[in-house]
């Protein structure tokens, strides 16, 4: 089982009630994010089904729902980093937002649109600095603070 390359995995168990009472926000969210696919993707693993009790245990899975985020080179349970199931879609989006831009800021993947803030820009020609030659499009949004992260859900 190939994990460790799906980004986002929640860890969960079908006779848990919370998962049950989870599992639409979590598919909302999936659907929310479809467009991210390039960079993240979203699933799911039965830990009640006996196929999947490795993987669960060496995930240090203890309770459910069990959110991870795994880097995009990730190879190993360690690779990832636990999230909180929040009981939000905009929760739940900002929260992966972030470690998406960490992830982006400490590997900067070729791939992956730039999440990085202009800085003063003075002609259009600047605006193109450091995009790679093959960049057809760009889109410029403007924020109030670099704190938000509406520009990088876009």
């Amino acid at each position: 089982l190939q994990i460790y390359q799906s980004k986002r995995f929640q860890f969960y168990s079908d006779w848990c009630g919370h998962c049950r009472s989870f599992a639409p926000l979590y598919k909302a969210l999936a659907n929310d994010v479809r467009g991210w696919e390039d960079v993240v993707r979203i699933a799911a693993i039965n830990c009640a089904d006996s196929v999947n009790h490795m993987t669960c245990q060496n995930n240090g899975v203890q309770f459910f729902p069990y959110i991870k985020y795994f880097p995009r080179n990730s190879s190993d349970a360690f690779s990832g980093s636990k999230l909180r199931p929040y009981q939000s879609m905009s929760e739940m989006r900002d929260q992966l937002t972030k470690v998406v831009m960490d992830d982006y800021a400490v590997n900067r993947f070729d791939d992956w649109p730039i999440f990085d803030y202009l800085g003063d820009v003075v002609t259009y020609g600047e605006l193109w600095e450091g995009a790679p030659p093959s960049t057809k499009h760009m889109a410029i949004i403007f924020e109030n603070h670099q704190s938000s992260l509406t520009g990088a859900q876009v």
